[in-house]
């Protein structure tokens, strides 16, 4: 059964690349290009694991996972490009289960799903995660 995958970035060329990748590879890849976008698939469908953007045109992917919705409970990947990920990702309210940094090495996000998809709890949220550095770029 294919890994259900809301993929949340928007840089277009970067976003067709890893869908394609992803489908490749056994998912089943909602892609979006901002918050608006990601907010119409997360009430139209059901995902396994969120991959989101931390910076987006019209918001943050804080601003998303933060939304008192039931889907908060998917685990939940996110991609920056940020200096500090990860104290910026302690100081929100949402508990991302990975942080990838950008740009994303295709075979560091392919695992990290996969861990998600696996390691989720019945019923429960995401779990606590490490910062992953890239070294190859897509």
């Amino acid at each position: 059964m294919p890994i259900r995958v809301l993929l949340v970035e928007d840089h277009d060329d970067s976003r067709n690349a890893l869908s394609r990748l992803l489908e490749m590879s056994d998912c089943q890849v909602k892609p979006a290009a901002n918050l608006e976008m990601a907010r119409h698939a997360l009430a139209s469908g059901t995902f396994d694991v969120h991959v989101i953007d931390l910076v987006l045109p019209d918001g943050s992917g804080f601003e998303l996972m933060g939304e008192s919705q039931p889907w908060r409970t998917t685990p939940t990947i996110a991609m920056s490009g940020l200096d500090d990920l990860q104290a910026t990702a302690d100081k929100s309210a949402v508990d991302f289960c990975d942080h990838l940094r950008k740009p994303v090495v295709f075979n560091e996000l392919l695992s990290a799903v996969r861990k998600a998809a696996t390691s989720r709890p019945s019923g429960s949220g995401a779990v606590a995660g490490q910062a992953i550095s890239s070294q190859q770029s897509l």
